[in-house]
């Protein structure tokens, strides 16, 4: 039996309501849950310039991202230093605490995406992969 026409959001939803379950008790103990381990994940591979570049980049409005920051540096998990050639301007940096973290969820998130991506074969998983970042990636 052919699915339903036009039910892509449901079909969306009921993946990610499967993926929010597998990794919601990993993310839950990061402070901004699921925007602060894209922020600690950003961090961790320096692919950002300013803070506007990376509230760009995960989708947050820069004054969230800015409490977001605050609630990571107030718990270990990353510092603000002075930047080079401004000390003036200060930017956020992993901890030695944060780095351990992200490593430690960047494993526990694959997991959970595998689980997720089970009933796929990994020909599939991988063009469903990159189908959502396509999507991701298009202007709106």
């Amino acid at each position: 039996m052919p699915p339903p026409p036009v039910q892509i959001g449901l079909a969306l939803r009921i993946v990610l309501q499967r993926y929010l379950a597998e990794t919601q008790e990993l993310l839950g103990p990061i402070p901004g849950g699921v925007h602060g381990y894209e922020i600690l994940r950003a961090m961790a591979g320096e692919d950002h310039r300013t803070l506007t570049d990376l509230a760009r980049r995960i989708n947050v409005q820069p004054a969230v991202l800015t409490h977001r920051i605050d609630a990571l540096e107030e718990s270990g998990l990353l510092r603000r230093e002075a930047r080079p050639g401004d000390r003036r301007a200060r930017r956020p940096v992993l901890t030695a605490r944060g780095r351990t973290v992200v490593a430690g969820l960047d494993r526990d998130l694959r997991l959970a995406e595998d689980t997720v991506l089970q009933p796929l074969d990994p020909a599939g998983r991988a063009e469903f992969v990159a189908a959502l970042w396509e999507l991701a990636a298009t202007p709106h």
